[in-house]
């Protein structure tokens, strides 16, 4: 499954490329990045390669770690085949619907 992440606003894609390079850590998980050359080439979209159920959940915790250890939480728009899952903070609630969506489009 190929997921792809961006924010909104500009202001917030230092932490976008933060979440590329907390998620390029990750063994189960292949990311790359499309930089923004207006923005000294942070990230602007973040490309997420999930092959398998091993690679899902391990990113799912990894996005889980890395909002735990921001100070501000900017809204993630993930974006899977036309599917676009808004994940506005760290609640329980929004990465709960996060995963659940992924699953569900993981499963078509």
């Amino acid at each position: 499954m190929r997921v792809s992440a961006a924010v909104a606003d500009p202001q917030s894609l230092p932490a976008l490329q933060s979440l590329h390079d907390w998620l390029r850590r990750s063994p189960d998980v292949e990311v790359s990045a499309v930089a923004s050359p207006a923005h000294q080439g942070a990230a602007e979209i973040v490309n997420i390669v999930l092959s398998n159920t091993i690679a899902l959940g391990s990113f799912l915790v990894s996005l889980r770690a890395w909002l735990a250890t921001r100070p501000a939480k900017p809204p993630i728009t993930f974006e899977v085949d036309g599917v676009k899952i808004t994940v506005p903070d760290d609640s329980p609630e929004s990465l709960a619907a996060l995963e659940k969506a992924l699953r569900a489009l993981d499963d078509r």
